[in-house]
C-alpha cells in the first residue's frame, strides 16, 4: 500500500520535474517493486520488512537524539536538509512534513528540563510556564498537545482534551502575566 502511494506521489502531475538522478532512482525503484512491491520473493520480503525496521529505528534514535540544552527538539536542532538522509528523513517523518519554520514552527520535546524523560508516571504531571509576553509569537496561532514519542499520536485520556491554544476558551494569566499549562493524567 504504501509503496502503491509512494509511486502515485511520485508520477503526480503535481510533483514538481524530477531531476535525472532523482528519475533514475524512481525508474530502477518501479523495476525492482512493481505495482505495489510484487517483485520481491518471500524472502526478498522478508529482507526489505527488516531493513524498513532498522531504519525506522535509525531515523527514531536520531530524531530523540537530537535535542538543544532546554531538550526540546526543533526544525533548527533536528538536521538539516543537506545530503544526509537520516536527518531529512527524522526532519520529515516528525516535523509536519516539510512546513518551512515561517508556515509552522513546531517543537517537540521528551525530556524535562533536568533531561528525565518525560514518562506521566508522576499524577502531580508537568507544568509548563511562559513568562509574561513569552507565549509563542504566532500571527495565527499557537498550541500544545500531549503526543507519544513514537508515533507522534495523541495521548488517550478520560476527557479527551488533547490540546491548550491560544484560542482555548477560558485560557487565563497568572497575577505576574505569565501562563501556565498544566499537563497531568487527572
Amino acid at each position: 500500500m504504501f509503496l502503491e502511494v509512494l509511486q502515485d506521489a511520485v508520477k503526480s502531475s503535481s510533483t514538481p520535474t524530477l531531476t535525472t538522478a532523482q528519475q533514475a532512482l524512481s525508474d530502477a525503484f518501479d523495476a525492482r517493486f512493481g505495482d505495489g512491491g510484487d517483485g520481491l520473493d518471500i524472502l526478498g520480503r522478508l529482507a526489505a520488512s527488516r531493513a524498513t525496521r532498522g531504519a525506522n529505528k535509525t531515523i527514531l534514535d536520531r530524531y530523540l537524539r537530537k535535542r538543544d540544552a532546554n531538550n526540546w527538539i526543533h526544525f533548527t536542532n533536528i538536521g538539516n536538509w543537506g545530503t544526509r538522509a537520516r536527518d531529512r528523513a527524522a526532519i520529515t517523518g516528525f516535523i509536519q512534513y516539510g512546513n518551512s519554520i515561517a508556515t509552522a514552527a513546531e517543537y517537540q520535546i521528551f525530556r524535562d528540563g533536568t533531561g528525565k524523560a518525560l514518562s506521566g508516571s508522576d499524577a502531580r504531571g508537568y507544568v509548563l510556564t511562559f513568562p509574561k509576553g513569552g507565549t509563542p509569537d504566532a500571527s495565527r496561532f499557537w498550541s500544545l498537545t500531549a503526543d507519544t514519542p513514537n508515533a507522534i499520536e495523541p495521548i488517550p485520556n478520560r476527557l479527551s482534551k488533547y490540546l491548550v491554544a491560544s484560542y482555548t476558551p477560558g485560557l487565563q494569566t497568572n497575577d505576574d502575566g505569565s501562563t501556565s499549562i498544566y499537563i497531568s493524567r487527572r
